[in-house]
């Protein structure tokens, strides 16, 4: 669902947990924490996904008088049963200018854009994530002034930023996001895929992760996510397609590949390192078998090469930078872990330039593709 608007709008929206269930030609809602059930008419009862995912006031009431319905009662008592909500921050209701939904691995997220800023550029960055006609999960607010830029989930603390770290604060407050709902263990990788299976790169700051992701996505992978990926309780991995982040250390080495990447606003992160991030295809990444992983290791020393990872190796290097609720290694997690590594080649990759780093992937990832035709035979 998206909207947008050259006037800002009050938005309101289903309570968390709030749920309207049909029983018997008989609309009940429940709300959480509230005593008994509230039995509710038709006209809620049709309007009800348009309330999951974010309603204009000016919408409601056009199409409660549509029915002839008393708009200003059943609004009324909807947020006196708490079953509505408005979009706000713990100051207090915010107008809405625009809006977008965008899908997280297994959440959905409205952003609500509030205030007279430009936000096309944090809009174009997350435009791949964009789905349409959906309820969501959470919701975010964005409110921009002349000199910073706030983000507040519903309902609480704004957290402001200046406009040149705007990207990289969404970025950061998404990532905590998506975090929340995955279960079990997401891992620090660069996930890509070719031939339905996926690629897994790995590395410490500095290795070089998301530069080699971004190029190798144009010549003959996918990139789905160069940051985090869930792994799944068969050994599979799932890519959260975060926007691809380019340190501007490695503009001038992707230029050749991603001539697009200059005309993307330049942002600044917290760490003083200047960043612009580049979106990635539409569509949420499946969950795919782990066919290779490579263990990045740029060098100005070393010949460039491919050795082979002990099972211990692999293990420890996918658990680098690994993410977990409760931060602790559940069986199930180890037992996924174990999935993983069982059906992969892990390597690790050292090189000097950009162009050894590619040739020097291909190379291990038809090796590995060899392997498993001859494991399926």
């Amino acid at each position: 669902m998206s909207a947008a608007s050259h006037d800002s709008e009050a938005f309101v929206v289903a309570a968390q947990g709030a749920r309207l269930s049909i029983v018997k030609d008989v609309a009940l809602l429940f709300v959480p924490g509230r005593e008994g059930l509230f039995e509710v008419e038709i006209f809620v009862t049709d309007l009800w996904p348009q309330l999951r995912a974010g309603i204009s006031l000016e919408r409601f009431f056009a199409v409660a008088h549509a029915a002839q319905r008393d708009g200003a009662k059943i609004l009324y008592d909807l947020l006196e049963a708490g079953a509505l909500e408005f979009i706000r921050t713990k100051d207090g209701p915010m107008s809405v200018s625009s809006r977008c939904v965008i899908e997280l691995g297994s959440l959905r997220l409205s952003i609500n854009f509030s205030g007279k800023a430009n936000f096309e550029p944090l809009r174009d960055m997350i435009a791949h994530l964009e789905v349409f006609g959906c309820d969501c999960d959470k919701h975010l607010l964005v409110i921009g002034t002349t000199h910073r830029i706030g983000f507040a989930l519903n309902g609480g603390k704004t957290n402001w930023s200046p406009w040149e770290q705007a990207a990289p604060a969404l970025k950061a407050i998404l990532t905590d996001v998506a975090l929340q709902g995955v279960d079990g263990v997401a891992l620090h990788v660069a996930t890509l895929s070719a031939g339905g299976d996926a690629l897994l790169l790995v590395g410490a700051p500095g290795a070089g992760k998301s530069t080699l992701s971004v190029t190798l996505g144009t010549v003959g992978f996918r990139l789905e996510g160069d940051d985090i990926a869930a792994l799944q309780p068969s050994g599979c991995v799932v890519a959260l397609p975060f926007p691809a982040t380019v340190k501007d250390g490695a503009w001038s080495a992707l230029r050749p590949y991603r001539p697009d990447l200059a005309q993307r606003l330049a942002y600044v992160r917290p760490d003083g390192q200047r960043v612009r991030y580049l979106g990635l295809e539409r569509g949420a990444p499946p969950a795919r078998r782990v066919c290779a992983v490579l263990c990045l290791n740029r060098t100005t020393t070393s010949p460039a090469g491919l050795t082979p990872l002990s099972v211990q190796e692999a293990v420890a290097s996918l658990l680098e930078g690994a993410w977990s609720a409760d931060k602790k290694l559940a069986s199930r997690d180890f037992d996924a872990l174990m999935a993983c590594v069982s059906g992969a080649d892990f390597y690790r990759l050292t090189y000097k330039s950009l162009g050894e780093a590619i040739s020097l992937t291909k190379t291990a990832w038809q090796r590995a593709e060899d392997a498993a035709l001859i494991m399926a035979q």
